[in-house]
């Protein structure tokens, strides 16, 4: 159960939503009403433990409305960011919907700076061990 995975360390500093691997396991399409109930658990999960929650990446890349709606759902669900795959989801993500946002890039050379969290070169780090770094 999430609750349990959630509780299981006090080191947990968020939950991440892995919308396609739920799916597949649910066997449903990965379509934003066949997933509320599990976002809605993992929020709940999260919450207990005080920590943030992501949601999984917009996989449709030329549909930047449906990411900013997919976004919004969220964000009203209880979660605190969604992930990305692509630079063009940065700017619509952290200017209209999430004060928190992480990018993953993992054959890229890419420097993106959150309010809590840095990627330098496909890694991720806790921004306020690198306060002082330049993008």
């Amino acid at each position: 159960c999430i609750y349990d995975i959630a509780h299981a360390s006090k080191r947990t500093v968020a939950l991440y939503f892995g919308g396609v691997d739920m799916a597949a396991e649910l066997r449903c399409e990965h379509k934003w009403e066949n997933l509320v109930y599990a976002r809605s658990k993992l929020v709940h999960a999260g919450a207990s433990i005080g920590v943030d929650v992501i949601d999984v990446p917009y996989l449709d890349l030329e549909n930047m409305d449906g990411m900013k709606k997919e976004a919004e759902l969220v964000r009203n669900l209880g979660f605190t960011g969604k992930g990305s795959i692509h630079p063009k989801q940065i700017n619509i993500l952290n200017k209209n919907i999430y004060i928190l946002f992480l990018t993953f890039f993992m054959h890229e050379k890419i420097y993106f700076k959150s309010n809590n969290f840095i990627s330098i070169q496909g890694i991720l780090y806790i921004a306020h061990d690198y306060l002082n770094a330049r993008l």
